[in-house]
């Protein structure tokens, strides 16, 4: 969603002029993010954005029609660029009396605490349609309205069924995903079961992984999508953030799953806007190891009496788990 400030006065135009205006920007030692759109009365073909020397081609454009409302007869071209760089400080130390300082960079590098494996940095969902396809799986997509992710109906080629809670564009079954089973014949199963970003907006996700396990036949697959470091959205709708352990204690063997493969996508760091004096955390938190999503692939291999499962098992059935021992 975009605002437009209604105020906002543009300067006079020539025929070749071309009116930039940034709505958000931000950057790092590593690089800068800069978004917002273009105004003018040519369509724009390039756009090629430098900060200090480094130069980038803009490649992530869009239409912006709520600005076009405004502006009718010209070409309006929305943005977004990230332009990696490495910024240079100078750095001073003064110990007083003419003391002499020898500084030294040693580096840090990004650390794990306790017996963590970060799987390969990538996004499985396209392996995980290709597997969906080769075993010949009909696919249920929990969260598929258009509005929210373009669905993969297009990407399947033995049969879809779009179940969102809100109805809409690629929206074939309207319901809550809490009770997902009881919105088909009893005894329905999908031979495949997907979701993308909509975890975290599940007030009560261990019923919906019960729910999963319901429509899954044995030997069924099923893959998750959700976001581990990403602001609040969607609010007040939203609830949780996954690390791809939390994953596997979710699609657990105590409801007959077993874990094909993880992944973490994108490398993240966390900055603090604020940051006070006494606060150590922003001393570590950019060499913390963070990333932008989490997901996980899963087979069903055995069915389970869930007319009589609750979640009151041992933490030994839910996957090997083990809290370090050594402090953050």
């Amino acid at each position: 969603m975009y605002e437009f400030a209604k105020d906002q006065v543009f300067p006079e135009e020539s025929n070749d002029s071309l009116t930039v205006c940034i709505e958000s920007q931000w950057s790092t030692d590593y690089g800068l993010s800069v978004g917002g759109y273009a105004v003018g009365n040519e369509p724009i073909q390039e756009l090629i954005i430098s900060v200090n020397g480094t130069e980038a081609v803009c490649r992530q454009k869009f239409s912006r029609p709520d600005i076009e409302i405004r502006h009718p007869g010209k070409f309006v071209q929305g943005f977004n660029t990230y332009i990696p760089r490495q910024t240079v400080h100078q750095i001073r130390f003064d110990a007083g009396n003419g003391r002499k300082i020898n500084v030294r960079s040693i580096g840090r590098e990004p650390r794990l605490h306790g017996p963590i494996t970060i799987s390969k940095n990538e996004n499985i969902v396209p392996e995980f349609i290709k597997m969906v396809n080769a075993e010949g799986h009909e696919l249920l997509e929990i969260g598929s309205r258009a509005e929210n992710s373009p669905g993969s109906r297009n990407l399947v080629n033995h049969g879809y069924v779009g179940f969102d809670f809100h109805d809409g564009s690629n929206v074939d079954v309207v319901g809550d995903a809490h009770k997902l089973s009881s919105y088909f014949p009893r005894g329905k199963k999908f031979g495949a079961i997907l979701s993308e970003s909509v975890l975290e907006h599940i007030a009560m996700p261990w019923l919906v992984a019960r729910e999963i396990s319901a429509m899954l036949p044995v030997a069924g697959i099923s893959c998750h999508k959700v976001p581990y470091m990403v602001g609040l959205h969607c609010l007040p709708w939203d609830f949780f953030r996954y690390t791809v352990e939390g994953l596997k204690s979710l699609f657990c063997p105590a409801l007959g799953f077993e874990v094909l493969k993880t992944s973490y996508y994108i490398n993240t760091s966390v900055y603090y806007k604020e940051q006070t004096e006494g606060d150590w955390l922003h001393h570590i938190s950019p060499f913390q190891i963070g990333f932008l999503a989490s997901f996980i692939i899963v087979r069903k291999v055995k069915n389970v009496d869930l007319e009589n499962f609750v979640w009151s098992a041992d933490v030994t059935e839910l996957g090997e788990k083990t809290y370090p021992k050594e402090k953050i």
